[in-house]
C-alpha cells in the first residue's frame, strides 16, 4: 500500500503533532507501508527510515495557496498513492477538497484533527473557526473528505459542530513508542547538570508550547503553595518561547519565584526530553483545552505520575489510577494533587504500575494497525 501523509508543520519544529506524525510515518512503514511524508519543514533528518528508505520525505516549497495547490496536485500525480492522509483540516486539506472537487485527484482523503482546527476556546482566541470564514472553510473539508480521525474522544462534540458527518468520524488516539531507550548515567547526569538539576530537587515539569492554551499561569500560581510543603521543589518549563512567556516570567518575579522556576526552552533532543521525564517527580499538563496529548503519553511510558487539568487529560488519564486529575484553572486544586504526590510514596508507586500498563493501549504499533485497517476499508469502498 501507497499512502501520501501531508502535514504542513513538522520537525524540527516541535509540538505534540509534530512527533505523533514521526512516530506514525515510522511505524506505518515498518509495516510494509510505502509512505511518503510532504511537509514544509525541513524533517528528513528526524526520520528513522527503513532498509527500503520509507518513509519518504518530499519538501514542499510553495505557501500561496494557488501555488501550493498546484505542487500538491503534481506530487499526488507522481506519488500515485492509494490513499491520501493529512493531518488539520487547514489548508492542505482545504486544497485536496479542491482538487477533489474539480476532479483532478481520484484518490480518497483522510483528515487526522489533532485540535486547534476544529477545537475552540473563544475567550483566549483558539481555534481556526472562530473566524466565520475558516469555519465555513473546514466545513467544506469535513465534507469532502472520505473519513474524519479525531484523536480524543472530548473531540467528538467538536468535530459534528465543525461539520463532520457521524459516520465519518472515528477516534483514533495518538500513541508512543513503547521502547525503552538505554541512555549511559554519564548522559543523564551530563543532562541534568546542563539544565542545573540537583539531586535533592524535586522537580515538576512541563512540556508544552508558551500559550494560553497550555494553563501555565495556572501551574506557577500554584507553586507557592507546593513550596510551603515542600521547600525543594522546582519548576522545569521546557517551553517554546513566545510572547506568552513574558507574562510568564512577569508572573514569576511578582511571586517571588526566581529560584524555584526554571525556563529552559523546547527540548529538541529526544534523549534529553526522556532524561528530564525520568528525572522529574511530577510531570505536570494545567492545560485549558487537550485532545490527545502525546507529552502525556511520553510520560506514562516513563512511568511518571502525571497531574492533569480535567480538560488536559480527561482522554488519556484515569483519576487516582494512572494520574491525577486537578479542576481547570484551579491553582489551589493544583497545588493540593501535587502535594499529595509528593507526601504520599504509596499513591506514587501505585499510579507509576498503572501508567506503565496504562500506555500499552497506546502502543504506536497498535495505532499504526488501526490506520492500515482504516486506508484499507476507505480504498475498498473507493476503488478509483
Amino acid at each position: 500500500m501507497r499512502v501520501c501523509m501531508i502535514s504542513a508543520s513538522f520537525l524540527p519544529t516541535v509540538g505534540g503533532m509534530q512527533f505523533q506524525v514521526k512516530y506514525l510515518t515510522e511505524a506505518l512503514a515498518k509495516r510494509g507501508v510505502e509512505l511518503f511524508l510532504l511537509s514544509y519543514s525541513n524533517g528528513q533528518e528526524f526520520l528513522d527510515k527503513t532498509d527500503k528508505g520509507f518513509p519518504r520525505f518530499v519538501k514542499l516549497t510553495h505557501g500561496d495557496p494557488v501555488l501550493g495547490t498546484i505542487e500538491l496536485y503534481r506530487a499526488i500525480k507522481e506519488i500515485s498513492p492509494c490513499i491520501i492522509h493529512v493531518h488539520s483540516a487547514g489548508q492542505q486539506a482545504l486544497q485536496l477538497a479542491v482538487l477533489k472537487s474539480l476532479g483532478l485527484i481520484k484518490q480518497p482523503f483522510i483528515v487526522t484533527s489533532h485540535g486547534i482546527d476544529i477545537m475552540t476556546q473563544p475567550e483566549i482566541g483558539y481555534g481556526l473557526r472562530i473566524k466565520p470564514i475558516n469555519a465555513w472553510l473546514i466545513k467544506f473539508v469535513l465534507e469532502k473528505c472520505a473519513r474524519h480521525i479525531i484523536v480524543g474522544r472530548s473531540m467528538r462534540e467538536f468535530a459534528l459542530e465543525a461539520g463532520s458527518d457521524p459516520e465519518k468520524v472515528i477516534e483514533i488516539n495518538n500513541g508512543v513508542p513503547l521502547t525503552y531507550k538505554e541512555i549511559p548515567k554519564a548522559r543523564f547526569d551530563y543532562v541534568l547538570r546542563k539544565y542545573k538539576i540537583a539531586p535533592e530537587d524535586r522537580v515538576l515539569l512541563s512540556l508544552s508550547g508558551m500559550r494560553p492554551l497550555k494553563g501555565i499561569e495556572y501551574l506557577v500560581k500554584a507553586l507557592p503553595e507546593v513550596l510551603r510543603k515542600f521547600p525543594e521543589a522546582k519548576l522545569v518549563l521546557a517551553c517554546e518561547s513566545g510572547g506568552y512567556e513574558r507574562s510568564i516570567r512577569d508572573l514569576v518575579k511578582d511571586l517571588g519565584l526566581e529560584s524555584h522556576v526554571r525556563f529552559i526552552g523546547f527540548v529538541t533532543k529526544e534523549e534529553e526530553k526522556i532524561i528530564l521525564i525520568r528525572r522529574c517527580d511530577v510531570f505536570c499538563k494545567p492545560s485549558l483545552l487537550e485532545a490527545c496529548s502525546v507529552a502525556i503519553l511520553e510520560a506514562m511510558r516513563e512511568g511518571r505520575v502525571v497531574v492533569a487539568s480535567v480538560p488536559g487529560g480527561i482522554d488519556i488519564v484515569a483519576d487516582r489510577k494512572s494520574g491525577l486529575l486537578a479542576r481547570v484553572k484551579d491553582p489551589q486544586d493544583y497545588a493540593d494533587k501535587v502535594i499529595e504526590v509528593l507526601s504520599n510514596g504509596d499513591l506514587r508507586k501505585e499510579i507509576e504500575r498503572n501508567a506503565r500498563r496504562a500506555i500499552k493501549n497506546f502502543d504506536i504499533k497498535k495505532i499504526g494497525w488501526r490506520h492500515v485497517a482504516l486506508y484499507e476499508e476507505v480504498t475498498q469502498r473507493n476503488p478509483d
